[in-house]
């Protein structure tokens, strides 16, 4: 139902970025997310008349990176597609991550429960912050999409056994956000290492 209207408005021909984005799909079952950067060449900077296909397979590895092959077929089925002067200059890249880090200090609501506790948070973060499986409906991330505190905060608390956070940050790398990281349209979201800090009581 969603390919067919593609399918007309296209009609099998790769003009724009959005037909060349539905064609990588149509190569591939296992083409998760693809965002198509025009006019972008071998070099990873503009060249004219070059297609690059950035392309995040299905998998559930923390960065998911297409392979060789996959890359390979991807390809040859653009460079069928695309006008025959492109033909030559399709290009097809996996994606750059953001690894969003957390960096809490948690209160849990049994002091004997702390080591699961700390286990818990941590698999639910990496979990919601999985590029293709995480975010609230389990879809995943889409290019460009930010990370909120707040989305972040929810997981923490709502994680069982977890009385309350005194301090929650996102990380990426040194870099510290107090409400939201900002990712590039042309990057995608992944889990990055967490510093969870787990106390006792009130202060």
């Amino acid at each position: 139902m969603r390919r067919g209207p593609q399918r007309l408005r296209h009609r099998g021909r790769a003009v724009a970025a959005e037909d060349c984005e539905w064609l990588a799909r149509e190569a591939s079952p296992d083409v998760a997310r693809v965002r198509c950067l025009p006019i972008t060449g071998s070099a990873g900077h503009a060249q004219r008349g070059w297609i690059t296909i950035v392309v995040a397979p299905a998998s559930p590895d923390r960065q998911p990176q297409p392979s060789p092959e996959l890359r390979r077929r991807i390809r040859d089925y653009l460079a069928r597609h695309v006008p025959a002067t492109a033909a030559q200059r399709v290009r097809v890249a996996g994606p750059q991550y953001v690894p969003v880090g957390v960096r809490a200090e948690i209160v849990p609501s049994d002091p004997g429960k702390a080591a699961q506790v700390e286990a818990r948070v941590r698999d639910n973060l990496n979990r919601f912050l999985h590029p293709l499986n995480g975010g609230r409906d389990g879809q995943g991330w889409a290019f460009g999409q930010p990370v909120y505190l707040s989305q972040i905060a929810e997981i923490v608390e709502e994680t069982l056994d977890v009385d309350y956070a005194r301090e929650i940050r996102l990380r990426v790398g040194d870099q510290i956000y107090a409400d939201m990281v900002p990712i590039d349209p042309y990057t995608l979201v992944a889990a990055g290492d967490h510093e969870l800090k787990l106390s006792i009581g009130a202060d």
